[in-house]
């Protein structure tokens, strides 16, 4: 179960550090959604920016 688990360390300020549990197939998910947008995003982009406003 520990190998599972990926160790994620937030510091909020210089003296206080939180350590929060991710499960690894909880932050792969995380990250490929976070890709696809992105990709989502350059496409909008690119189909969007040779057109003049109100098309």
């Amino acid at each position: 179960m520990v190998s599972s688990l990926i160790f994620a360390l937030i510091f909020k300020r210089v003296e206080n550090m939180e350590i929060c549990y991710i499960e690894a197939g909880v932050l792969e998910r995380m990250l490929a959604r976070a890709e696809n947008l992105s990709a989502r995003v350059d496409r909008l982009y690119e189909r969007n920016r040779c057109k003049e406003p109100g098309e």
